[in-house]
């Protein structure tokens, strides 16, 4: 509470937005499924990463997440909340986006949220193909001039071509193409997985600490490492699922279950 005063304490409306965090030590005996869990560890160091950059600069070029939005009532009486198809999916990007380009000023928010992950793959993979959906949307709406969803083009392209760079190091390796470009490829996947693999272990990093335990946080770091490639299978899933299965994917919205009996 203190953070959010100091960001959004002053007179000019603003959105504030901090990290999530998907483990909590005080709960963990009520965690359902630790793969999913290591599996959002990507998404911690999104929010560290490219979203603390976008808030310090008060523009929120990639939208926002739809959780831990802390946003001023004279903002939704301004922008509301009913913007049709484009708006319903990802409503939270769309709602950020419209914002932005109205003016509206968007801060960092210095603290975490805890949140549950998926409680199974499935749910995961319908979790990010309505997202990519959403975001496929917002930026095809022309109710947002270009310039402010240009960045977000950019970003969901690159999500498309996951499948791409998910298979681009087999393909490297039965490749005949002459040394120079193997070694121009070799490169560039190289720089790719290690950036997605530190992405990984900085998302562990931040969620978990050995005070959870040795023995745990020794065995949860080595199947962070050791399953990437799954995680990244999942991801790559979540996009052709996405694409093949487009019609029913933006026809309804597939709620996540995380409620606990506990």
């Amino acid at each position: 509470v203190l953070h959010i005063s100091q960001e959004l304490g002053s007179p000019t409306p603003a959105i504030g937005q901090g990290p999530v965090v998907y483990f909590n030590r005080r709960l963990r005996n009520n965690y359902r499924n630790w793969l999913t869990t290591l599996g959002d560890s990507y998404r911690v160091a999104d929010d560290f990463g490219k979203f603390r950059i976008q808030y310090f600069l008060g523009r929120p070029f990639l939208g926002m997440h739809g959780s831990y939005v802390v946003c001023q009532n004279a903002i939704e009486r301004k922008l509301g909340f009913d913007h049709g198809m484009a708006g319903s999916i990802t409503e939270d990007a769309y709602f950020a986006l419209l914002a932005y380009s109205k003016g509206v000023p968007f801060r960092w928010i210095n603290s975490c949220m805890f949140e549950q992950s998926p409680f199974s793959f499935s749910d995961v993979i319908r979790q990010r193909s309505r997202w990519l959906a959403g975001l496929i949307l917002v930026c095809l709406s022309s109710k947002i001039p270009f310039r402010y969803r240009a960045i977000l083009c950019v970003a969901t392209t690159g999500w498309l071509c996951l499948p791409l760079n998910f298979l681009g190091m087999p393909l490297l390796a039965m490749s005949s193409a002459s040394l120079l470009s193997s070694r121009v490829f070799t490169l560039f996947f190289a720089g790719l997985c290690g950036a997605i693999s530190w992405c990984y272990l900085y998302g562990f990093l931040r969620s978990f600490s050995p005070r959870d335990g040795l023995g745990l946080y020794a065995t949860l770091m080595y199947l962070q490492v050791a399953l990437q490639p799954l995680f990244g299978l999942i991801e790559t899933i979540s996009v052709g699922y996405t694409i093949t299965q487009w019609t029913r994917v933006t026809s309804g919205f597939h709620v996540v279950e995380k409620s606990s009996e506990d």
